[in-house]
């Protein structure tokens, strides 16, 4: 080999060492840049708290008295090295001196006084977000965090879903007790496993239909009918739904995973589709208006069965399931009050 063309490779294996220790130089700086960028912002808003508002002041206190240490520069430093902070239950309403630590990956401000979420625009790398019971209507501060992965927001004001289309890392999503009406901006989210949309105005969930990684689904306390859209779902472990307005029970009849069914109040009155959900362990069907329970005979794995107030005379062909530990059937016009179970003590008159 010439002495040039070992000078030219010699020199083309030089170059991509330098460009790689380059590269990872650079990468070095730009993540400390970020944590001294971090260090800097809150350094500056903790020695200048007179221009702050008074409840940004009041967050910055609370920052120090969790790191226990009334110096800024010292807390400002390690609050930027923070991956998981938790200022929940401490009456904090300004989440600006939050804005500049984008490390943190967990957040938890759950019961406090918040409104405006706006400062957690910046907080791009967060994967868990917990914000129940706060006051905050206005979720489009979250709408750039491509990374959530669970998301908490029980007893807020939320009534649009929007911000959340484009977060496709989405696996967790809990809010309860908020103004959701429209289910359509999640309809894409092809990651979820578990949603809780418990009291709220919700009447179409046709935005289920094709997220077929759903393990758990709970719809409590809402204003809905028809659940074909679950038909499809067979992944799905886990629905509870009760205080709605269901009676076709058919789009669960595929569901061979289901595990546990709540569907109290409601008006259901045939329960045939059941019959084949072999994995059912618990089964909640009390306040409708159910007359034959023979469906519920081929269920091996039954152990808890609530079938009370509903219209059931006869319960004699439950008596082959062995594995149940409570029946409830009070409050039902039996022809006879005799326990169908080997020991009486398991039924509830």
């Amino acid at each position: 080999m010439s002495s040039f063309k070992k000078f030219l490779i010699s020199s083309r294996i030089f170059q991509f060492l330098f460009g790689l220790l380059f590269f990872l130089i650079l990468s070095k700086t730009w993540l400390n840049h970020t944590s001294v960028n971090a260090t800097t912002a809150f350094t500056e808003l903790c020695l200048n708290q007179e221009r702050l508002s008074e409840e940004a002041q009041y967050t910055v206190s609370i920052l120090l008295e969790k790191a226990r240490n009334a110096d800024c520069e010292i807390v400002a430093r390690h609050l930027a090295q923070l991956d998981k902070l938790d200022l929940s239950a401490t009456e904090i309403k300004d989440l600006t001196p939050l804005s500049s630590f984008q490390k943190i990956t967990e957040l938890y401000i759950a019961d406090n006084q918040i409104i405006d979420i706006t400062p957690l625009s910046y907080l791009k790398r967060i994967e868990k977000l917990e914000l129940s019971n706060n006051s905050i209507s206005d979720i489009s501060p979250l709408a750039n965090m491509k990374k959530l992965e669970t998301l908490w927001m029980w007893n807020n004001q939320v009534s649009s879903l929007k911000p959340l289309a484009k977060l496709k890392n989405l696996t967790h999503l809990y809010l309860p007790n908020n103004k959701i009406v429209n289910l359509r901006p999640i309809a894409f989210l092809k990651n979820l496993e578990a949603i809780i949309f418990d009291n709220n105005q919700i009447t179409d969930i046709s935005a289920l239909s094709l997220l077929d990684k759903l393990i758990g689904v709970s719809l409590m306390k809402n204003k809905i009918e028809d659940i074909s859209s679950l038909e499809n779902l067979e992944n799905l472990k886990v629905f509870i739904a009760p205080d709605n307005r269901i009676n076709d029970l058919s789009p669960l009849e595929k569901l061979s995973q289901l595990n546990l069914l709540i569907l109290d109040n409601n008006l259901v009155k045939d329960i045939r589709p059941l019959s084949n959900l072999l994995n059912l362990e618990k089964v909640h069907l009390s306040h409708n208006t159910i007359v034959d329970i023979t469906p519920l005979s081929f269920l091996p794995k039954l152990s808890y069965i609530q079938l009370n107030n509903n219209r059931i005379k006869d319960t004699s062909s439950l008596k082959n399931l062995t594995q149940v530990t409570h029946l409830n059937i009070a409050n039902n016009p039996l022809n006879y009050l005799n326990c169908p179970m080997e020991t009486d003590s398991i039924c509830r008159f």
